[in-house]
């Protein structure tokens, strides 16, 4: 590797590993504007005890240490899914018929139905009477299936409320083991005229995402870490090694 200056940039891809320890298919992670690889040694240290300067005389390595920080400007579903340790859940479009809201609801009230992207709502009493949008209930949200009550005094709680549903993706929070990623840096070294690198990580264990700031007046990311893994898989292969590589392809023969 000859490189004199470095300046790397380039795109972030993460694949699942199969049983035999290879990548599958890669995904684009988006625009990553940190990459940062660490990697540090465990040691016990023995000192002498006999020049009263307790001086190191001798040190064993016990231990070899990687991880990763991943900062991630694309809030998408899957990136999530490894912040999270959640799987990305599709909830398809359907309706709704008699579901119970609240009872004891007073005026300005807002209520939050079970689905969300709603449509065609209707909320009625046990009488049964029918409400009256915009007069005895607004929908407060559509998107976040939220209703707020207006003036519902002479209605006979608790009301019930029909509807069609969108759907969305659904992520649950803590309901997977910690995801483990090959992870790969398509890179090129601008201080060089882009000469191409790769950084490949084999096996990445994330950890869940430590802070995630939802409100910002900046715009967000998402920070991400993890313990690049020793892979057994790899065992005897030089050119991989055992935890990941760095690949200086401007020196092809």
């Amino acid at each position: 590797m000859d490189m004199q200056s470095f300046s790397f940039q380039g795109e972030v891809l993460i694949a699942e590993r199969d049983a035999s320890g290879n990548a599958k298919a890669f995904r684009r992670a988006g625009d990553a504007p940190t990459f940062d690889l660490s990697l540090t040694v465990d040691k016990d240290q023995q000192r002498e005890s006999q020049s009263g300067r307790r001086l190191l005389a001798s040190e064993i390595i016990t231990a070899n240490n990687s991880n990763l920080s991943l900062v991630l400007n694309h809030f998408t579903a899957a990136n999530l899914g490894l912040a999270l340790y959640s799987t990305p859940v599709t909830i398809a479009a359907s309706t709704v018929a008699d579901e119970t809201l609240p009872d004891d609801l007073v005026d300005g009230d807002i209520v939050a139905l079970a689905q969300q992207n709603i449509s065609v709502l209707v909320i009625a009493d046990q009488v049964p009477a029918t409400l009256v949008e915009d007069t005895h209930y607004k929908i407060h949200s559509a998107e976040h299936g939220t209703v707020e009550m207006l003036d519902i005094a002479s209605f006979t709680q608790p009301l019930e409320a029909d509807y069609d549903y969108a759907g969305g993706i659904n992520l649950a929070m803590f309901a997977q083991p910690a995801p483990e990623r090959w992870v790969r840096l398509n890179g090129i070294n601008t201080a060089e005229q882009d000469k191409p690198v790769l950084v490949d990580l084999y096996r990445v264990q994330f950890n869940p995402v430590e802070t995630m700031t939802l409100i910002n007046e900046a715009h967000g990311n998402l920070p991400l870490s993890g313990s690049v893994l020793y892979d057994s898989t790899k065992d005897g292969d030089t050119t991989l090694g055992q935890f990941g590589r760095v690949m200086d392809l401007s020196q092809a023969s």
